[in-house]
């Protein structure tokens, strides 16, 4: 995993992840050109499955966020977000507390 932002294709989704690095807590912020469904889901760099944030939600244009409350291992993670048009992959990466 070396590319911060890995847009696949000609996704339209922004997304960005703050703090990156994160220790407990971290916002995912999403910008969508327009009303779409949408999912964002959490997996390891194994593309395991180890959290859903949204699942296939219609979401209204704009900015959105969305919070990291649960505590994951130390390690690489990607945030991934799937709609109508496309995916887009987030990398974040938790330290130890």
């Amino acid at each position: 995993l070396t590319s911060v932002n890995n847009n696949v294709g000609n996704s339209p989704y922004s997304v960005s992840v703050f703090p990156n690095p994160m220790n407990s807590d971290a916002t995912i912020s999403l910008n969508l050109p327009e009303e779409e469904s949408v999912s964002i889901t959490l997996i390891d760099v194994l593309g395991k499955k180890v959290s859903v944030i949204v699942d296939n939600k219609k979401l209204p244009a704009g900015a959105h966020q969305f919070q990291l409350t649960e505590s994951y291992a130390p390690g690489a993670y990607m945030v991934m977000v799937k709609g109508e048009k496309g995916i887009s992959y987030e990398k974040i990466i938790v330290g130890g507390e």
